[in-house]
């Protein structure tokens, strides 16, 4: 279990909490908790809270669309996160329908299949449609295959032949 760690500074507060990419929190109770030392800290004169992840959109944006839901009371609260701080937050179907629970809005509509990424690893743009192997500059100009690396945002393992999309721990969930 991930449970949110304090660090206590006089200028301020870390609390670190473990959200696996493209998912959601594990434990409905230790998020609230999280969610209460956000807002707690909010509401003071001079309340500020940073919130981020590795690549700054799917948790990090699930994250601030129920902060701000909550706050706000907004029927769109990830359409209103989208426009205000970028356009990728809650990136998957999962995040999406945890943000709608948390609020108590009308399940959402399943998102039409995301592309994917390009193999290439370091680049991480999308590919131009769904049977691409690699974005339009990496198409123009393809790595060696044994260059290809997991889709996964936060993963640089090498995949194991040409054609896989992921690495083998991550095709086993690990």
């Amino acid at each position: 279990t991930c449970v949110p760690v304090g660090i206590e500074k006089p200028f301020m507060r870390i609390v670190c909490f473990c959200i696996q990419d493209q998912k959601t929190p594990r434990s409905e109770e230790e998020f609230g908790l999280l969610l209460a030392v956000c807002e707690a800290e909010l509401a003071k004169p001079d309340g500020i809270v940073r919130v981020s992840c590795v690549g700054g959109h799917g948790r990090t944006g699930t994250v601030l669309a129920i902060l701000y839901g909550r706050a706000t009371k907004s029927l769109t609260p990830i359409e209103d996160i989208r426009a205000a701080y970028c356009e990728k937050a809650v990136e998957s179907f999962e995040q999406k329908k945890y943000v709608h629970r948390w609020l108590g809005l009308a399940e959402p509509k399943e998102d039409p299949k995301p592309l994917p990424m390009c193999m290439y690893g370091p680049c991480r743009l999308y590919v131009l449609e769904h049977k691409d192997k690699y974005c339009a500059e990496h198409t123009k100009n393809p790595p060696p295959a044994w260059m290809a690396t997991c889709v996964n945002s936060n993963c640089y393992r090498k995949v194991a032949k040409e054609g896989d999309r992921e690495c083998g721990p991550c095709m086993k969930g690990d």
